[in-house]
C-alpha cells in the first residue's frame, strides 16, 4: 500500500468482501452465529492492517475508508459480546460488575482513537517515504477478488449442545492471537498512545512465532524492535501472557524460559528488574491466578532462578512462614524451593 504496489480500492474491496461474510455469519436468520470466532477473525484482520496503511488509505480513498470502519461499527452492534471467563488468568478478571471489553471491540476502540489522532503511529517505520519521488511512478497492481469459505449450516435440531460443538470447532480453527496479562500498573506504559501497544504487541507475537527454537535470534529481534520508546513492561507482559495463556501456551513452556533468561543477559540493566517485578506482582496476586497458571509459574521460575546462581531476596517473602500451610503464597515459595533443590543440592540454596 505504502509503496503502490497495491491499489487502494482494490484492497478496499477485500474489507469489504471479509466484512460482508463476517456480518452475515453473525446474522441470526442468515447466518450462523456459533463460527462468530471467523467473523471475528475477518474484522480483526481489517483493523489490523489500518495502523500501516490506514493513512495511504484516508488520504487516498477517505470515504471508503469511513464506510468499512461504519461497516465495523455495525458488526459491532449485533456480534455477541465474548467473554471466556474460564481461560482467565485470575478470577477476579471481571470484579466490580464493569463489562471487561474483549480483544476485538479493544482494538476497534483503538483505530478509532488512531483516526481521530490523523492516523499518526510512532511504532510503524515509513521507510518508503525516503524514495517517494520514485514509487510515484510506480505501477499499482490490483489485489484480484478473493471469497470467503461458506459458513457451516446450523443442525437441523438445533441444541445447546450442538450449538456449543460447532462454537468450539470455530475457535479452535480462529484461536484469538493473545489475551492481555496486565502485570503491571498503567503508569509503566501510559506513555504509549493505545495502538503503539497493539503494534508493539503484533511485533512481540511473529518475533516469537518465526524465531521459535532459535531463542537467541528471538531475543536479538525482540531487544531491537524499531520502535522509538523503551518496552520492557510491554515486553514481559506479552512473554508472560503467552507463557500463562489458558487453555495451553501456543510452545512449549521451556521457550520462555530461555527466552527470557536471553533476554535478562541482553538488557542487563532493565529486563532482570522488569522481570523481578512481574514475579512480585504475580506473586501478590496468586491467591487469585488460576491453579494451572500457578503451576507453570512455580516451574519457570524455579528454573529461571537455576541459570541466575538461584539469586533472590527470599527475605521478602520470609512471612510466609507465619501463613497457614494452605496459604497460596506460602505453597508457592514452598514449591519453588523443593524444585531449586532438586536442580541444585540443600547446601547451596541455603548458601
Amino acid at each position: 500500500m505504502c509503496s503502490k504496489v497495491l491499489q487502494p480500492t482494490s484492497l478496499v474491496v477485500v474489507f469489504e468482501t471479509l466484512l460482508s461474510s463476517a456480518a452475515i455469519t453473525v446474522d441470526e436468520e442468515k447466518g450462523n452465529p456459533s463460527w462468530q470466532a471467523r467473523a471475528d477473525f475477518y474484522v480483526i484482520c481489517i483493523l489490523s492492517c489500518l495502523p500501516w496503511g490506514g493513512a495511504e488509505l484516508a488520504e487516498q480513498v477517505p470515504d471508503e475508508i469511513d464506510s468499512v470502519l461504519v461497516g465495523i461499527q455495525a458488526y459491532l452492534s449485533i456480534r455477541r459480546h465474548t467473554s471466556d471467563s474460564g481461560l482467565s488468568f485470575f478470577e477476579d478478571d471481571e470484579s466490580g460488575g464493569d463489562v471487561e471489553k474483549d480483544f476485538l471491540e479493544d482494538l476497534c476502540e483503538r483505530i478509532q482513537v488512531l483516526s481521530s489522532n490523523g492516523w499518526k503511529v510512532e511504532s510503524v517505520p515509513r521507510p518508503h517515504l525516503s524514495f517517494e519521488a520514485q514509487l510515484v511512478a510506480g505501477k499499482s497492481h490490483e489485489f484480484g477478488p478473493i471469497s470467503c469459505p461458506e459458513q457451516p449450516e446450523l443442525p437441523s435440531t438445533i441444541s445447546a449442545v450442538a450449538y456449543g460443538k460447532q462454537k468450539h470447532d470455530a475457535e479452535l480453527k480462529y484461536p484469538q492471537r493473545m489475551r492481555r496479562l496486565n502485570i503491571f500498573p498503567a503508569s509503566k506504559t501510559e506513555d504509549l498512545q493505545p495502538i503503539d501497544r497493539f503494534v508493539v504487541e503484533e511485533y512481540l507475537l511473529d518475533v516469537l512465532l518465526f524465531f521459535n527454537g532459535c531463542r537467541k535470534e528471538c531475543a536479538a529481534f525482540m531487544v531491537g524492535l524499531p520502535v522509538p520508546f523503551r518496552y520492557e513492561y510491554l515486553m514481559a507482559e506479552t512473554i508472560f501472557s503467552q507463557l500463562l495463556l489458558l487453555p495451553q501456551p501456543p510452545f512449549k513452556p521451556i521457550y520462555y524460559t530461555l527466552v527470557i533468561m536471553d533476554l535478562c543477559k541482553a538488557l542487563p540493566g532493565a529486563f532482570p528488574a522488569v522481570v523481578a517485578g512481574a514475579v512480585r506482582a504475580l506473586f501478590d496476586k496468586i491467591a487469585d491466578l488460576d491453579m494451572e497458571c500457578r503451576t507453570r509459574l512455580i516451574l519457570w521460575f524455579s528454573h529461571h532462578l537455576s541459570n541466575f546462581q538461584f539469586i533472590w531476596p527470599w527475605e521478602e517473602w520470609a512471612y510466609v512462614l507465619d501463613l497457614p500451610k494452605w496459604a497460596p503464597q506460602r505453597v508457592f515459595v514452598q514449591e519453588v524451593l523443593e524444585r531449586e533443590v532438586r536442580l541444585s543440592y540443600w547446601d547451596k540454596i541455603k548458601q
